[in-house]
């Protein structure tokens, strides 16, 4: 196998004190966040208050026994 050599240039491995400022949240991205976001709680909202509570729950067994 033959030696290899690396070229490397310093001057790419000098720091040119320029760092990127990050990418500010384009409008589509913010307003697609939101209504994912709203889209979300409502789902849990529609689970929690249309799940029935023990006490309505024990009401219908009542009532269906007593038809039975």
């Amino acid at each position: 196998m033959d030696n290899v050599v690396f070229d490397i240039n310093p001057a790419d491995l000098q720091f040119d004190g320029s760092i990127k400022e990050p990418k500010k949240a384009s409008g589509v991205m913010v307003v697609f966040v939101l209504v994912m976001v709203v889209v979300v709680a409502t789902i849990f909202l529609w689970y929690f208050l249309k799940k029935p509570s023990l006490q309505t729950r024990d009401f219908e067994t009542e009532n269906t026994n007593r038809v039975l």
